[in-house]
């Protein structure tokens, strides 16, 4: 879990490690063999940098044809106000391209934010990708 660390704490470590978790993030995309569903990881901390690759990323999968996007969180530690920002405002784009946003894996801690964000009348999670996957088939 990412420590919170205010600007005033003098403790110059929690400091270093708060900096170091935040500044990592991984994107990566892989395109499921029925053609038009792309699986996008992810990994670390979404945001700033991997809000912005994430973003990238979502929009890769939207020009290669692929209509319906599931994003995988299993490793994703946190998201701050631009990453759910960059999540929520593709659902529009997917939408009408005539696909669907889905989350799969979510952490506990995130999917408590996620709900009392009221973002599940937005975007449906799964736990695990072949819910999310399946889901697609109904």
């Amino acid at each position: 879990m990412i420590p919170h660390v205010g600007l005033a704490d003098g403790n110059i470590l929690q400091k270093r490690h708060w900096k170091y978790l935040m500044s990592i993030s991984k994107v990566t995309v892989e395109k499921h063999e029925s053609g038009d569903i792309a699986i996008i990881n992810v990994s670390g901390c979404i945001e700033h940098d991997g809000a912005k690759s994430l973003d990238d990323a979502i929009g890769s999968a939207l020009r290669s044809k692929c209509k319906n996007i599931i994003v995988d969180l299993i490793d994703v530690e946190y998201i701050d106000h631009k990453g759910w920002g960059v999540l929520l405002n593709r659902v529009r784009e997917i939408r009408a391209n005539g696909g669907e946003l889905k989350f799969a894996r979510m952490k506990p801690e995130l999917e408590e934010l996620f709900e009392a964000l009221d973002f599940s009348s937005l975007v449906q999670t799964h736990p695990s990708l072949e819910d999310a996957l399946a889901d697609f088939d109904k």
